[in-house]
């Protein structure tokens, strides 16, 4: 339910609109619009690693759907590769607000979000705010140019490790001296963003000060490639625009198998409160 309420309070392009809500006895459902150009997990992964054109374009997406929930007092906290979807334009579209949550003021508590992704406060549990999302933010772009999350780094080997156990990677992300390693090829302007984002202390951390999500866009590493009047508008051009032989291609998703009498569920015929929301 609460997510079905955050999500319709959503109104942005760059975040997948819901169209409607309905039920069968043993299932909810959730209608949101198509995304066909499957996860931008999918496109990073076929692609390898990203250059700063193509890294700056999704991110920038994903900077205008954090600062339209902020503005709204919704706090993400799932941002990951596999939360974002490309749509048949090109555009990047933030999906599944399961851990979602309204916070009007102060901070909240829940332990929730992606063992990469988790910022410092919210691992402490010692409160956390919308600074969390800007910390995702950074470890997304670093995924999304390098390949690999900053904090998978084996502390023996200093190599990157894609199984290192969670207390070690929880050390990394607690280590307040903890090392980010550049490659060589990244751009001065995207290390220190990611640098920005990533600063260990939310009260420090860009995106968190005064001017919130507006701090972000005006980093010199969107201001070199973003024409944000553009983007929210639509008319910038994607790096990348997914081929689809028409409106009802899913090509871009693996088949999934069918649960054994999904198709044949009973109507839902029990009304309470709960259900009329619904």
């Amino acid at each position: 339910m609460n997510e079905r309420f955050v999500l319709g309070d959503c109104d942005h392009p760059c975040i997948a609109s819901l169209t409607a809500t309905f039920k069968t006895a043993h299932s909810l459902f959730m209608l949101l619009q198509p995304c066909q150009g499957g996860e931008l997990f999918a496109h990073v992964k076929r692609a390898g690693r990203l250059g700063d054109g193509a890294a700056c374009f999704y991110a920038s997406c994903v900077v205008l759907a954090l600062g339209h929930m902020h503005s709204r007092c919704i706090i993400y906290r799932d941002l990951k590769p596999e939360n974002i979807m490309i749509r048949a334009n090109g555009y990047a579209t933030v999906v599944d607000f399961g851990s979602a949550k309204r916070v009007y003021a102060g901070r909240t508590f829940t332990f929730c979000g992606t063992p990469e992704y988790l910022a410092p406060e919210l691992l402490l549990m010692k409160g956390h705010g919308k600074g969390v999302d800007w910390w995702a933010l950074g470890v997304l772009l670093y995924e999304m140019m390098v390949g690999v999350t900053p904090f998978c780094f084996d502390p023996q080997t200093r190599r990157p490790n894609a199984d290192l156990p969670p207390t070690e990677l929880y050390k990394n992300i607690l280590n307040p001296l903890y090392e980010l390693r550049f490659p060589s090829r990244l751009s001065q302007h995207a290390c220190d963003l990611i640098e920005d984002v990533l600063c260990y202390d939310p009260l420090s951390r860009l995106g968190e000060l005064t001017g919130g999500a507006e701090d972000v866009q005006r980093h010199a590493f969107f201001t070199a490639h973003t024409d944000w009047e553009r983007l929210s508008h639509l008319q910038a051009e994607p790096p990348h625009v997914p081929q689809l032989l028409s409106k009802t291609d899913t090509s871009y998703f693996e088949t999934l198998p069918v649960p054994p009498g999904f198709l044949n569920e009973p109507p839902y015929t029990f009304t309470d409160e709960w259900d009329t929301h619904f």
